[in-house]
């Protein structure tokens, strides 16, 4: 099953550590006051937003 099931309209989490030597080529981006979502939305949300931002 992918990550994102629109259809049951859930994710499923997948987490993955790896050990900091593996990672010399990635950079890390850190937010200073974190970061703010302004509004959750289903995926019958999103979709109705995406069809409208195409027929404009």
């Amino acid at each position: 099953m992918p990550p994102l099931d629109i259809k049951k309209e859930s994710i499923k989490p997948k987490f993955q550590t790896i050990e900091m030597k593996d990672a010399k080529d990635t950079e890390a981006i850190r937010f200073k006051d974190g970061i703010t979502v302004d509004k959750v939305r289903s995926s019958n949300e999103l979709k109705k937003e995406i069809v409208q931002k195409a027929t404009q």
